[in-house]
């Protein structure tokens, strides 16, 4: 679900809490994540490619990984040419997984 209203008037990012559908291992760690899509409206139609997904897991290490896949088309363009693209927040976006995620541990930066 994308966090807050936007209006993407060029090439952006959104903000997503991903929810999972089907997994197996450790899901439980995708409540605690945020990601981030790529939108480019520079064709004409708007094109969405993953970007980072940043988790912290049970034992408040930060996990990252680039989901490989298909994002469905989300957003309502706002002209003709979809030179900008409003996106409501709350709003579902669906991504079909080509590989199983992998997550890698990202270093501390530890206050004392």
């Amino acid at each position: 679900m994308t966090l807050f209203d936007q209006q993407l008037d060029e090439t952006g990012l959104v903000t997503i809490k991903p929810t999972v559908l089907e997994a197996k291992g450790d899901a439980f760690v995708m409540d605690q994540c945020l990601w981030s899509i790529n939108v480019d409206l520079d064709a004409d139609l708007p094109t969405f490619s993953a970007g980072k997904m940043i988790c912290v897991g049970p034992n408040q290490e930060v996990l990252e990984s680039v989901p490989l896949g298909e994002i469905e088309a989300f957003g309502d363009c706002v002209d003709a040419k979809c030179s900008s693209l409003k996106v409501a927040g709350d709003q579902k976006v669906n991504m079909i997984l080509a590989d199983d995620l992998e997550f890698s541990l990202q270093p501390r930066n530890e206050r004392k």
